[in-house]
This record gives C-alpha cells, sequence and structure tokens, in this order.
C-alpha cells in the first residue's frame, strides 16, 4: 500500500476527491431541498390569492350591507326573500366579458336574503359565491339585522 505523492493508489491513502455515488448524492440532496422551496413558495402564492379574494368578496358584501342600512324601512320590507344578483347587476369592476365575473374568476354570484324577524325588524344575509381562476369554490357570509329606529332603539324599547 505505497501512495505516491498526491495520487491514491490503494484505499489506505488519503482521498483527495468524491466518489461518484458521494457526488450523486449531494445533487439528490440538492434537488430535494429545492423542491420543497419551490412547493414552499407555491402555497404561498395560493394563501396570498385566496386571502385576496376573500378580501374582494368582503369589500363587496360589506358595499352591499351598507347600501342596505342607507335605504328606508319600507324598503327592506319590500325586499323581504331571496334575490341573487350577478357580477353586472352590482357594476363590480374588471368583469369579464366571457364569464361574465370580475377578478378573472370562473363565476360568481351574490344571494340576499332578508327575513321578517318581528314587526320592523329583519335578518338580513348576504351570501356570495365564486369559483376563482384556478376552478377553486369560495363562500363568504355576512349577517345582520335591521330593526325601525336601529337595533339600540328596538332592544331598549322592547325590554319590560
Amino acid at each position: 500500500m505505497e501512495c505516491a505523492g498526491n495520487i491514491r493508489i490503494s484505499r489506505g491513502c488519503n482521498k483527495l476527491g468524491m466518489t461518484l455515488i458521494e457526488v450523486m448524492f449531494a445533487i439528490t440532496l440538492f434537488a430535494f431541498g429545492m423542491l420543497s422551496i419551490n412547493l414552499m413558495y407555491m402555497q404561498g402564492f395560493r394563501m396570498f390569492d385566496a386571502s385576496r379574494n376573500i378580501t374582494q368578496v368582503s369589500q363587496i358584501l360589506q358595499n352591499q350591507m351598507e347600501s342596505l342600512r342607507s335605504v328606508s324601512l319600507s324598503s327592506i320590507q319590500a325586499q323581504v326573500g331571496t334575490t341573487v344578483y350577478s357580477a353586472s347587476d352590482l357594476s363590480l369592476p374588471n368583469i369579464h366579458a366571457k364569464t361574465g365575473a370580475p377578478f378573472g374568476w370562473e363565476s360568481f354570484a351574490l344571494t340576499q336574503n332578508i327575513t321578517t324577524i318581528s314587526t320592523d325588524y329583519y335578518d338580513v344575509t348576504l351570501t356570495a359565491n365564486w369559483v376563482n381562476r384556478y376552478s377553486i369554490p369560495g363562500q363568504v357570509i355576512f349577517t345582520t339585522q335591521i330593526a325601525k329606529g336601529g337595533l339600540n332603539e328596538y332592544f331598549t324599547r322592547t325590554q319590560p
């Protein structure tokens, strides 16, 4: 077992390089690490997109809820029941000509349900359903009550 300078002649001498197996193992570990980082970034972008969609829909529902709160109680009485609105009915921006949905989604619908709880007291539920550009459905529901003179007046007036 002789070693000539820095050249390996047998297994007993110091190694100066890596074997092919070690190089392949290192490349495989590197590839798995890069794949994991890539999957993590993709999941982050999906979560960002889902968050953006929920924020946009929440703003649409809040706008619709505020428009209901700004009308007279007789107008609310006239709307008792279920009404379905499309994106064009709500004058939403960026409506796609082919799908009729905003923001690049495949579909969008807002359902407004107003029920009478008692005289001059109504329950309002707004439900938005959409399918995003990746064919993933979403739903957000807002619920409130509307009463003559506001809820504080209604509850203080009805207490014994």
